[in-house]
């Protein structure tokens, strides 16, 4: 076999290995995204102690008491 023939060969025999390891972990990789993503949607977000979201923009609470305070 000439090194080209050689690499081609070598790099087929990993393909094929990696592709039944895949195939048999799959099922364990699939299950783990899942749950992951399961956990992700049911979890309830993190309070933000910087501020809150206003029309996209971060305004802290201080701040947003002080002008509606200013226009009452």
């Amino acid at each position: 076999m000439t090194p080209e023939q050689t690499d081609a060969f070598a790099e087929a025999v990993l393909d094929r290995a990696a592709r039944l390891l895949l195939s048999e972990i799959r099922p364990q990789v699939d299950a783990v995204a899942a749950d992951r993503q399961r956990r992700r949607k049911s979890a309830v977000p993190p309070r933000s102690s910087s501020g809150r979201v206003a029309g996209g923009t971060i305004v802290s609470l201080n701040a947003w008491r002080i002008r509606r305070n200013a226009a009452a």
